[in-house]
């Protein structure tokens, strides 16, 4: 008995209904950092600039890619950009390679070091109306 640790604990374990409202840095599942508009918006712009949609396909919504990128913490891409959607515009197996092609190409990515959980394995959507509307 004389072994035992009597202190009150430090964190309350989530079960059922409760919530455990203890701050959690660094993993997806608790409290962490998420990413700000500025961040996404840099990502966005690393991307851009490497990008080269199919001609004509500036009006097109048949022409939007999802593609999922996973990154290492030097910013380099840790596994082949995947698509996510599927189309059926005659274009889309063009569009869907320029956006993972891009990916590549762009590599590796400036991203704050500290959010790097958040940022190892994310989805970014190409679409040709939103990329270039200025």
């Amino acid at each position: 008995a004389a072994l035992l640790d009597k202190r009150d604990p430090q964190r309350q374990a989530a079960t059922g209904d409760t919530i455990n409202r203890t701050a959690s840095l660094g993993v997806p599942t608790g409290n962490s950092a998420t990413l700000s508009q500025s961040e996404i918006d840099a990502l966005r712009a690393q991307i851009q600039a490497c990008w080269n949609p199919p001609p004509g396909s500036l009006d097109s919504r048949d022409l939007v890619v999802q593609v999922r990128l996973q990154l290492n913490r030097d910013g380099s891409v840790s596994a082949e950009p995947q698509v996510l959607n599927r189309g059926s515009h005659p274009q889309f197996q063009v569009a869907a390679e320029a956006a993972r092609r891009a990916i590549r190409r762009c590599a590796p990515y400036k991203m704050p070091l500290a959010k790097y959980d958040i940022w190892k394995d994310v989805e970014v959507t190409f679409d040709p109306r939103e990329m270039y509307r200025g």
